[in-house]
């Protein structure tokens, strides 16, 4: 394996380590704003959160994704020089926009919360600064995305993930209600600062020193960050149709809390493609940059692959185990169980999402992508319109519908691009199914909420392996990539490789 596609690997496997860990530290969190704060005290936190979260991927300017790709394109170049003034210019423009949504958002505080109908002015005015902090933590992070840090941003995110847990807990108990969650990530991301700022000045990136590049470098950062900023701005939005729609309706606030907690619950499957895009990013532009398109067609290939290898089941073992988990995790919440089935399906579609707008971004399709982001709002909010006169499940149903029809466009639109395919996906789908039927089995029994959601979820995991190694969805070169990934962790990682062993045995049974 060259060298250079090797650094990639051990990118992946990095990022896949602190991916796991992320995800854990993710439901933690969830698990605990939803049952501390309560149906009413979350859907207030959901307002609240919703104007800024919404307001952040349009201030983003899609400058993020803008470094990443032309520092990476530009080292793949060999242009060092380019590479670090294309960070300096940039950081320079997200600091001016950073101060100045502050200011904005803060001022706007009093009137958004009457617009909202919500006692929210004071959440408001604290997620201006939030604002802010976050805006400039994740430019850092991307500049080191771009550098190919992937080591040290991975670092950055596990630790701003587990501040945001940790101070969540003791937040709460001192009484500040719905702000809590806004306080906890305030404070990590303004740690988040502070480190990458650090990692940077330690590798010798002075990305902090304000110099600019000039108009000409501006104009055309701005027009590629354009069309990301528009992809970006738009399924964020989508992300909160429901939420405007159940307020349309003047659905009761509780309703909110439901529907966003089983949101997010299912948002979690973002975890995947999160992880896998921090490093595709990077990739991707370099080896476009040397016009290496048959390497870069393998990579695209082979992260579609496993996104569905792990998505697919994903989905559908939440599907199975929605009440059990619920009842487990969310007993407040147990009247919202049709709404994580109906949501449930999104966890197949949702990675493909980010990686296939990684891919269409990156590799001279940004336009496309930006209106397919925009064709996605604007039919989620119709359907969630249609859909949301009979229930909020009805709203459910328009969000995955919408997201299905847009991925499948997403690639349709790739594939006349360059050579890719979706993989074994009846395999996958196979293989599902017969987890599905253990699970279904093992419900059946007279078993606690706990007990079933383990028993089913570790014979599951382990039933659904076998039937991917036997039907022959996984090849010789996925276990020597898997080897490879391994290897990024020494004597830890060396010591799992039996498990690959046995995966090799199995198969060759």
């Amino acid at each position: 394996m060259p060298e250079d596609f090797s650094k990639f690997i051990r990118g992946f496997s990095i990022t896949s380590a602190g991916v796991v860990y992320t995800s854990l530290i993710f439901y933690g969190s969830a698990l605990l704003a939803v049952n501390l704060l309560g149906p009413t005290k979350y859907g207030l936190f959901s307002l609240a959160f919703m104007v800024p979260n919404v307001a952040i991927y349009f201030l983003f300017m899609g400058l993020d994704v803008t470094a990443a790709r032309y520092i990476a394109h530009n080292l793949g170049e060999k242009n060092e020089e380019k590479a670090i003034r294309c960070a300096q210019t940039i950081f320079l423009v997200r600091i001016c926009v950073a101060v100045l949504s502050f200011c904005v958002f803060f001022l706007l505080s009093e009137p958004l919360a009457r617009l909202l109908g919500e006692d929210i002015t004071t959440g408001l005015q604290v997620l201006s600064l939030y604002i802010s902090a976050y805006l400039v933590a994740r430019y850092l992070m991307a500049v080191l995305q771009g550098y190919f840090l992937i080591k040290e941003r991975t670092i950055t995110e596990v630790l701003v993930n587990t501040l945001n847990f940790v101070l969540l807990i003791p937040l709460v108990y001192l009484g500040f209600g719905y702000l809590s969650p806004i306080l906890s990530f305030l404070l990590a991301f303004l740690f988040s600062i502070v480190l990458s700022l650090y990692y940077l000045e330690r590798a010798g990136i002075p990305v902090f020193r304000i110099r600019f590049e000039g108009i000409a470098a501006l104009k055309e950062y701005l027009k590629f960050s354009f069309y990301v900023y528009l992809s970006d701005s738009f399924h964020t939005t989508y992300t909160w149709v429901g939420i405007v729609v159940i307020k349309i309706y003047s659905m009761p606030v509780e309703t909110v809390g439901y529907y966003r907690a089983m949101f997010s619950i299912t948002n979690a499957i973002l975890i995947i493609s999160y992880g896998l895009t921090i490093v595709l990013y990077p990739m991707l532009s370099e080896l476009n940059a040397r016009k290496e398109y048959g390497r870069l067609s393998f990579s695209l290939r082979k992260v579609i692959k496993y996104t569905l290898a792990l998505s697919i089941p994903a989905a559908l073992g939440i599907f199975m185990l929605s009440q059990p988990i619920v009842s487990f995790l969310f007993p407040k919440y147990v009247s919202a169980v049709n709404l994580l089935k109906i949501l449930s399906f999104r966890m197949i579609f949702l990675p493909l999402w980010f990686i296939l707008a990684t891919a269409l971004l990156t590799l001279g399709r940004a336009k496309k992508q930006a209106l397919l982001s925009l064709f996605l709002c604007g039919f989620s909010f119709v359907l969630s319109l249609g859909f949301g006169v009979f229930s909020v499940e009805g709203i459910a149903v328009a969000n995955t519908g919408s997201l299905v029809v847009t991925v499948m466009l997403q690639y349709w639109v790739l594939k006349r691009r360059i050579h890719i395919d979706a993989g074994p996906v009846l395999k996958f789908c196979f293989s599902s199914a017969v987890m599905c039927v253990v699970v279904w089995l093992i419900l059946q029994g007279s078993l606690g909420d706990i007990a079933a959601v383990v028993l089913s979820s570790v014979c599951g995991i382990v039933v659904y392996s076998l039937c991917v190694l036997k039907v022959g969805a996984v090849l010789p070169e996925d276990i020597d990539l898997m080897r490879g990934a391994l290897s990024a962790f020494g004597r830890f990682g060396k010591a799992l490789e039996p498990l690959l062993d046995f995966a090799q045995k199995v198969k060759d049974l």
